[in-house]
């Protein structure tokens, strides 16, 4: 029996960036987390940092990870950080939540901006939770029916039929969740 990563059968390097943006082309790193986990688990090292971008951090940024410009402005820019994030990752799997589509990309993006070569990360193993829980978490009509209501969708992609569960889905989750109680309530929690 396994009990979680300790089945895993080499090195993983845990990766989680936090940005100017969520444009992967342009977004800026301003602090990032890397944590590599040994096949036994019995030991980890982490290097971590603030880095200061060379670019304002716009506000909606800062909404959603809490970093100042003025918390960055005596940190080192990426640069001075690039040589020992790679040495870090050393061509190990990566791990993470939607590492694929949004840190690995960013990163990329910022090696190659630092004129290094970081192509090889677009190779790497990747060991992303998000998908994982998009796989086995499927968000379609019928899986939402499943969960919620306990029984196979007949007819999907029917009108009628796909109407019907959409009233059942909501009914269970008005039943389950009990911040959803009104149209307002749900109205706004769906806009947020």
């Amino acid at each position: 029996m396994y009990d979680g990563l300790d089945c895993l059968d080499r090195i993983i390097v845990f990766l989680d960036l936090e940005t100017t943006s969520l444009d992967t082309e342009k977004a800026q790193i301003v602090q990032y987390s890397l944590v590599k986990y040994y096949p036994d688990c019995s030991s980890f090292v982490k290097i971590e940092s603030l880095v200061k971008p060379t670019i304002p951090i716009p506000a909606e940024a800062t909404k959603v990870h809490g970093i100042t410009d003025d918390m960055v402005k005596n940190k080192d820019y990426f640069i001075c950080h690039v040589d020992q994030i790679l040495e870090f990752i050393n061509y190990n799997a990566i791990a993470g939540y939607n590492v694929t589509n949004y840190d690995i990309p960013i990163l990329i993006n910022e090696v190659k901006r630092c004129a290094k070569n970081g192509d090889h990360l677009a190779g790497l193993d990747l060991l992303d939770a998000m998908v994982i829980f998009k796989k086995k978490n499927p968000r379609t009509l019928a899986a939402a029916y499943q969960h919620y209501c306990g029984k196979q969708l007949e007819n999907a992609h029917d009108a009628e039929a796909d109407a019907q569960a959409a009233i059942e889905v909501l009914n269970r989750q008005i039943i389950e969740y009990s911040e959803l109680r009104n149209v307002d309530a749900i109205t706004s929690y769906c806009k947020s």
